[in-house]
């Protein structure tokens, strides 16, 4: 196969083994005949309704299970309300309402 020449001519099917003349397909729509018409019927499913739930009391608090050992003493952190959030890179982090300077540093160290 001859090497395809840069010249100042395009490259064509009759100076190049490289391209192709074009080809004879032809992209239409031929219809083959009257289309089956469907019809169209939208049945809903049959209503499905949920009594409505009565929630239950208050669960009583779950306390710690007395077995095991306990501190002799403690420094009623225990008692706190804490809340869990993110630090400064993401890190899980137990803030104390009301302690302002401590949940900052608790912010910024991981």
């Amino acid at each position: 196969m001859p090497q395809p020449q840069l010249g100042s001519t395009w490259a064509t099917a009759d100076n190049c083994n490289l391209v192709s003349p074009p080809s004879g397909y032809r992209a239409e729509f031929v219809p083959c005949g009257p289309a089956p018409v469907v019809p169209l019927a939208y049945t809903a499913p049959p209503a499905v309704v949920v009594p409505p739930t009565v929630m239950p009391g208050a669960a009583p608090p779950v306390l710690p299970a007395t077995a095991g050992h306990r501190p002799l003493f403690t420094l009623g952190q225990e008692y706190y309300n804490v809340q869990l959030g993110q630090g400064i890179i993401g890190q899980p982090t137990a803030y104390v309402p009301g302690q302002h300077i401590r949940n900052f540093i608790r912010y910024l160290s991981p």
